[in-house]
């Protein structure tokens, strides 16, 4: 009893912390100027939160039971993932997430799929960038290790510091402009972040909840959408934004990236997380399904 006592204390404790160190990978990340467009791949393991949207499987054997990537995604706690609005199209009883992968078409080792249960899309979204944010409910919580943990959020008031943070984007998303292929090892870019006056000169929309950022050092394309912009703050790794859009040719120079901005999410995020029963929330979801 003594040891089964001991066990479920350890149990807690480990998970407790993991809860706590949101935002710090057992695997750093090589931060150099690395461009998803054209770029090569990450360290392997070091952006544990970056997650894989998958249809789910038809058959659950080899080499059939990987099914095809769609999107990406954040995880921020061990049953929740963040994505795009516009990812979402499809129920969630077809989907299943892959977490801790980094080579998109292969297991890799301490790989898990999982199931979506439910998603919530933001409620004043419709098309487009403006509001593109959704939560992925998982049908069961994930166990945290090295290559599987969750990304931070920032405060209501974060904001990107022009000219001191270092802003990072990953994906699987093609790797040239005209090409029509993922990537098959997860990529990693610094972007440029331009000013909010910059960013609607460029998109002439509203750009409040917006993130926009130049091709300087590389360029998310498609098949990267929903996938994680970071920054590193006091030690931690925080979710600043979720690739929405960008030019039809990746790497357009006149046309810029587009996140949406999560900070300006954070209350709905937080209701979601406090919700009993979230699909019932009148006004919480757009879609209950």
């Amino acid at each position: 009893m003594k040891v089964l006592t001991l066990v479920a204390f350890l149990a807690v404790v480990v998970l407790t912390v993991s809860q706590e160190d949101c935002g710090v990978p057992a695997i750093k990340p090589e931060l150099v100027d690395l461009t998803i467009l054209g770029g090569r791949e990450a360290r392997p393991g070091s952006w544990p939160w970056h997650v894989g949207l998958h249809d789910k499987p038809w058959v659950n054997l080899p080499p059939f039971n990987y099914g095809y990537y769609f999107c990406a995604g954040a995880l921020i706690d061990e049953q929740t993932v963040l994505t795009a609005a516009h990812c979402l199209t499809i129920s969630p009883n077809s989907v299943q997430i892959q977490l801790g992968s980094h080579y998109r078409t292969s297991r890799d080792e301490g790989e898990e799929s999982v199931d979506a249960v439910h998603f919530c899309l933001y409620p004043n979204w419709t098309h487009g960038n403006i509001d593109d944010i959704a939560i992925i409910r998982l049908a069961k919580p994930v166990t945290f290790i090295k290559t599987i943990s969750p990304i931070c959020l920032p405060e209501p008031g974060d904001e990107v510091r022009i000219g001191e943070d270092e802003v990072y984007v990953t994906g699987w998303g093609y790797t040239s402009p005209f090409g029509h292929h993922h990537s098959d090892a997860l990529q990693q870019a610094r972007q440029f972040i331009c000013t909010k006056s910059e960013c609607y000169k460029m998109k002439r929309n509203n750009v409040a909840r917006i993130i926009c950022s130049k091709h300087d050092f590389g360029s998310s394309c498609h098949g990267d959408s929903g996938g994680p912009l970071v920054l590193e703050r006091n030690g931690r790794w925080q979710l600043q934004g979720i690739v929405s859009g960008g030019p039809q040719v990746c790497g357009y120079r006149s046309i810029p990236m587009y996140y949406t901005e999560v900070a300006k999410y954070r209350d709905w995020i937080d209701r979601y997380r406090k919700s009993v029963d979230p699909l019932k929330t009148p006004g919480l979801c757009k879609e209950q399904r």
